[in-house]
């Protein structure tokens, strides 16, 4: 479904009805409800992996299978994660682009029909559609307030255990595993890193287009330096 260009046509043409609106409400819950599977199905694989050292090395010094691990059912679950995680970066894609022709569409509808919208907010049988339309914009600003970002991405590396959580240079971080603004240190971030090596770490992230989302992070070793693969700078309070 072609959300933004839908809402674009309608909006030029000035024929936005509440049913425009119901639609594009569908879409993009449908949206994020697809990036919650990913990321849970994600997860799990990651889970799966936690007790295997050295997941990305399939192969010992000699260069032969290594015999301390299922090599055959390791290198599957790293194939479905790389392919999971090319499919969230899709969706994600597709939800910063239909979460502000979504409101885009809402604000038109309003100017369109006001009297609907006056209706509604005194408590006629509109209230309960209004309520449903509003949704998706409401869960992300009441994700935003219960957390405040305390760093943000200022580099991430090609290859590297952040860039393959999806993280993007602007992103700000809300939680680090238990970490937040209000009991972040250096050396805290350092013993969450160190202490989830190869384990999910949950994050936290604001995104400023289309606002909070959680990713799963698997600190690592990699071809490059330290474990996470990206720059972390704090925000000045």
């Amino acid at each position: 479904m072609k959300m933004s260009t839908a809402t674009a046509t309608a909006v030029a043409t000035e024929s936005v009805s509440a049913e425009d609106v119901a639609r594009s409400r569908s879409a993009l819950l449908a949206l994020m409800k697809q990036q919650e599977q990913l990321e849970r199905e994600i997860g799990a694989l990651h889970e799966n992996l936690a007790g295997v050292k050295n997941p990305s090395q399939l192969v010992d010094d000699q260069g032969f299978p290594r015999a301390d691990i299922d090599v055959h059912s390791v290198a599957i679950m790293r194939q479905k994660i790389v392919l999971l995680q090319n499919d969230h970066k899709a969706v994600m894609r597709r939800i910063e682009k239909a979460l502000p022709a979504h409101n885009a569409l809402k604000r038109r509808f309003a100017e369109l029909h006001p009297e609907q919208e006056s209706g509604s907010s005194s408590g006629n049988g509109n209230s309960d559609s209004k309520q449903q339309q509003e949704q998706p914009q409401q869960q992300v600003e009441e994700q935003q307030k219960e957390e405040e970002p305390f760093m943000v991405v200022g580099a991430v590396e090609d290859g590297s255990p952040a860039q393959d959580a999806g993280l993007r240079v602007g992103d700000q971080i809300l939680r680090f595993g238990s970490i937040n603004k209000h009991n972040f240190s250096n050396e805290a971030m350092v013993k969450a890193v160190q202490h989830s090596k190869g384990q999910v770490l949950p994050v936290a992230i604001v995104r400023p287009s289309i606002g909070r989302v959680n990713i799963n992070f698997v600190p690592r070793e990699w071809s490059g330096r330290g474990l996470l693969g990206c720059r972390l700078n704090p925000i000045s309070q």
